[in-house]
């Protein structure tokens, strides 16, 4: 499996999905995100996958395709990878995913979960509107969830995970690489630029302080650590200076000693 890191290859597959299949992304359970010529079922995941389940999906890949698969989800990283091929280093990737995982063990709505993924309470003075029945806080209860699911995840071993302070919360796990890759602010805006063609380069820059803003917060109020400081990390990379593919070989590199 490998992310589709080509911006054009990218584009050109969404451009394809929304212009062929009318792609309309949407919260709503009542309206399809595709449309098809043909027969077909749209399935809505509202918990996350077991391993059992993936290799069921995988097999009905194995089944109906020996081409390579683009497994896309808006807004974010693309992946191609062949069903009949063993995915390299054995390593399972998680990122979004981590909501849906908690979500299912704590038993707060999905969007919940998404809504306050990676923030801490407002002026820590938590609105009646963020607690759930225990009386406890939303963004604590999401905070505990993706702690209690990262550790079971670290247990197993061989994963990446993607933010959520993974690098504190597994700290004293044997075997961990905590890396924490940045760029310059121009090389970041540029990037997003691409994904965001209809967006001044103002706003980019707005969205993206604020998002670091938000991070910042979140690691300091949950972990009492600094947000890209290189103290808590076992590498620090800059794919400004050194290219997205030099990192991705340095990192792989790294992982197999």
């Amino acid at each position: 499996m490998k992310v589709i890191l080509d911006e054009k290859l990218y584009y050109e597959i969404w451009n394809r999905i929304e212009k062929e299949y009318k792609f309309y992304p949407s919260v709503n359970k009542k309206i399809k995100p595709f449309e098809f010529d043909i027969e077909n079922v749209c399935y809505q995941l509202n918990s996350y996958w077991s391993i059992e389940q993936e290799k069921i999906v995988n097999d009905i890949f194995k089944k109906i395709s020996n081409d390579d698969i683009y497994a896309l989800e808006w807004q974010s990283d693309c992946f191609e990878y062949n069903p009949n091929e063993n995915i390299e280093f054995g390593y399972h990737y998680y990122d979004k995913e981590l909501i849906l995982r908690s979500a299912d063990t704590s038993k707060v709505d999905v969007e919940s979960m998404r809504r306050w993924d990676e923030k801490v309470p407002a002026n820590f003075g938590f609105a009646q509107s963020l607690f759930n029945f225990y009386n406890k806080p939303l963004n604590e209860t999401l905070f505990e969830a993706q702690t209690k699911v990262i550790r079971e995840i670290g247990e197993k071993g061989n994963c990446v995970i993607v933010g959520r302070n993974a690098n504190t919360i597994l700290k004293e796990f044997d075997g961990g690489l905590h890396i924490f890759v940045h760029a310059s602010p121009y090389w970041r805006m540029m990037r997003m630029k691409d994904k965001m063609p209809d967006a001044t380069e103002a706003k980019i820059s707005d969205e993206i302080r604020s998002i670091d803003k938000t991070r910042k917060k979140y690691c300091s109020y949950y972990t009492n650590t600094e947000f890209g400081v290189a103290d808590y990390y076992d590498l620090c990379l800059s794919t400004s200076t050194l290219g997205i593919d030099t990192c991705v070989d340095l990192i792989c590199d790294l992982a197999q000693k």
